[in-house]
């Protein structure tokens, strides 16, 4: 494989990553944004966008999902601060930046308890034989235990990854029709 081919798929493989963790995030974060920006759908989208730029001009090859919320959910409250000193009437009463701050983190902790309870309620209604492939590829962390499990399954590799692909699909679309929040 020539030198274009590997920049090509490590190309490919950051806008995967990066689309999954963003339509897993998204959801979260708009939550969390309209805590500091009440119910202006506008500026929330915006401040998503904004940030989402930031994100990917910035992007960090070692994040797992945990450290690109981090780095998002930071560099959201910063673009819906900054709207709000740009946008925000003077003459109207405004919550502290802390207590806003304290209502977003609230809001976050809330809509991510929902998002697993969601998520715990879709896995049960997977075969054991889809958890086990989810196991492998998640808890086991990796390669060798699909690699491992194709073989036990006596399925190909790549077989056992378009099955991870549905899988992941099966869940997202579950957790989206099953959300209370």
């Amino acid at each position: 494989m020539d030198q274009q081919s590997l920049e090509t798929l490590g190309e490919n493989d950051k806008v995967r990553r990066f689309t999954e963790y963003y339509i897993v995030t998204r959801p979260v974060l708009k939550a969390y944004l309209s805590a500091f920006l009440a119910s202006n759908d506008a500026a929330i989208e915006d401040c998503i966008q904004e940030a989402s730029l930031v994100v990917w001009k910035k992007w960090d090859e070692q994040w797992d999902l945990d450290g690109f919320q981090k780095f998002i959910f930071v560099t959201g409250k910063f673009k819906a601060l900054s709207w709000l000193k740009k946008h925000q009437p003077a003459k109207k009463v405004r919550l502290s930046n802390s207590l806003m701050e304290r209502l977003a983190d609230k809001t976050i902790e809330l809509e991510r308890d929902a998002r697993l309870d969601s998520l715990h309620l879709c896995m049960e209604k997977l075969s054991p034989k889809h958890r086990e492939i989810l196991d492998a590829r998640y808890v086991q962390q990796g390669g060798k235990a699909i690699g491992e499990l194709a073989e036990k399954m006596d399925r190909s590799v790549g077989a056992i990854y378009k099955q991870l692909e549905r899988l992941r699909t099966i869940l997202r679309d579950c957790v989206s029709k099953n959300k209370s929040f």
